[in-house]
């Protein structure tokens, strides 16, 4: 087709597209993510600022928490490991550790408040969890590799930087980072991941741990580590008033598992197994249990006795409002 304008008209004309595609590039550099060099957070990065709405109504904003240890938790209702992590969360770290400078933010991706109140009144959480609508804050804080999408974890160390991240939750390493930044001993032990310290220093250690243990040889599992030996009660146990909820053993495992749990003091207690969806497939212990570390075997089977299938599963202990959970594999 054959421009017919006068010359310069022409010039005129394109000295506005060009004025006007160049507007248009900044602006598109301006509002659009970071390049792909330098989108990546990093450990020692200051942690982008931000404000969402918590499920309380509240309005919180990261840069408030100068000052303190904040750990950013994101999570989904439908995730199967974002539920044990949260409540993980809330009795290892959130409730020993509030009062010496340390917060959990809870940060919902996508989805209504009544799903997440609904999920929230579930495990027991008391920190605030904030509502991330638009998956602003999640896409801002990406960790680039993860297998999933959840979790997604950061720790915020007090001068505003970035402390740690992880796309899968390790409670060893998150109290060894929080204890670091706080500048206080971390007894949280990394061997077996019960967080109650390493039994190999322990001479006196030979898997005796309650009056219903039975000696296996399990000095490594960290489970005899400050036990109290007239009543078998773990002294970290009667520090901090928890429960006691050790990574079953074998894990996976196919036909039988040992579970060993345990309260600092008598209490009725509600043992029970969860699909990777949240349902509740078993009840283990429901009743009130001596203080000390007990056992409890589980056949793969669901309340009638029928066998589940291979999958994740969780183990959540409840006693006198404490809870805590584990991740279980079950392979066929």
């Amino acid at each position: 087709m054959i421009d017919r304008r006068p010359p310069e008209t022409r010039s005129a004309c394109s000295g506005v597209l060009a004025t006007g595609l160049a507007l248009f590039s900044m602006i598109t550099v301006a509002v659009s993510p970071l390049s792909a060099d330098s989108d990546t957070l990093r450990v020692g990065d200051p942690a982008p600022d931000f404000t969402l709405s918590g499920l309380d109504g509240g309005r919180y904003t990261l840069s408030d928490y100068r000052g303190q240890v904040v750990i950013l938790a994101s999570f989904a209702t439908w995730c199967a490991a974002c539920g044990p992590e949260l409540s993980d969360l809330e009795t290892s770290v959130w409730q020993p550790y509030r009062d010496a400078g340390v917060t959990v933010l809870a940060i919902d991706r996508l989805e209504d408040e009544y799903t997440v109140s609904a999920f929230v009144d579930f495990y027991d959480l008391t920190f605030p969890v904030l509502l991330d609508r638009h998956a602003e804050v999640y896409t801002t804080y990406s960790i680039p590799g993860c297998s999933s999408p959840f979790p997604r974890d950061f720790i915020i160390a007090p001068d505003g930087t970035i402390g740690y991240l992880n796309c899968d939750y390790d409670r060893e390493s998150v109290l060894s980072v929080v204890t670091n930044l706080l500048g206080i001993a971390d007894d949280s032990g990394g061997d077996g991941g019960d967080g109650h310290g390493d039994g190999d220093d322990d001479p006196t250690c030979n898997g005796d741990c309650g009056d219903d243990e039975h000696d296996d040889g399990a000095c490594g599992d960290g489970l005899c580590d400050g036990i109290d030996e007239e009543n078998g009660v773990s002294e970290d146990l009667l520090a901090i008033g928890s429960v006691l909820l050790s990574q079953n053993a074998p894990n996976p495992f196919g036909a039988f598992t040992t579970i060993r749990y345990g309260t600092p003091e008598t209490a009725h207690t509600r043992l029970e197994i969860f699909s990777g969806a949240g349902r509740r497939v078993r009840l283990l212990v429901d009743r009130e249990i001596s203080a000390g570390v007990h056992t409890v075997t589980w056949d793969g089977a669901d309340d009638s006795g029928r066998p589940l299938s291979s999958g994740v599963y969780f183990v959540r202990i409840r006693s006198d409002g404490a809870s805590e959970s584990r991740r279980i594999v079950l392979k066929r």
